[in-house]
């Protein structure tokens, strides 16, 4: 008899969780796509209201994507004084973006969410931007912005 209780209660608790589950998870169509346009071929869009810089300022806009161990660009040019607003998505695996001499850096990132930072670069040359996750920049997760 007592075996049957533990029988019930697991099953009890294994209907429990996979009910939780389904009431927590996201939505199989919860995807974020990324645009396909390509950073080497974006224009400068207006921002609105409440995004940074001032509404009516013009910012250069890139989206950068990340897979597991690679981001779908490997140069950015943009301007000095240039506003640059930043859209990273993650599609594959666990990911940030890092660009030091202008701290940027995004929140780590997994497979389905994008955030957006907007920075304005304040020196010319060519600087690294990487994945600070574990060792991604040493396995080639990297790239160049270069500033004009």
């Amino acid at each position: 008899m007592k075996k049957f209780i533990w029988v019930i209660v697991a099953v009890v608790v294994i209907v429990g969780v996979g009910w939780w589950y389904e009431a927590h998870a996201p939505a199989k169509n919860d995807k974020v796509v990324p645009p396909t346009e390509n950073a080497a071929n974006t224009t400068g869009t207006e921002l609105g209201a409440g995004d940074f810089p001032a509404e009516g300022v013009l910012a250069k806009e890139i989206s950068l994507s990340a897979k597991n161990y690679s981001y779908d660009t490997k140069e950015i040019r943009v301007k000095k004084g240039e506003t640059v607003k930043l859209i990273f998505f993650v599609t594959e695996g666990f990911h940030d973006v890092v660009i030091d001499e202008f701290g940027v850096r995004t929140k780590r990132l997994n497979a389905g969410q994008n955030e957006t930072v907007t920075f304005t670069p304040d020196k010319a040359g060519t600087f690294a931007y990487y994945c600070s996750v574990g060792s991604h920049r040493a396995m080639g997760m990297e790239g160049k912005i270069v500033v004009e």
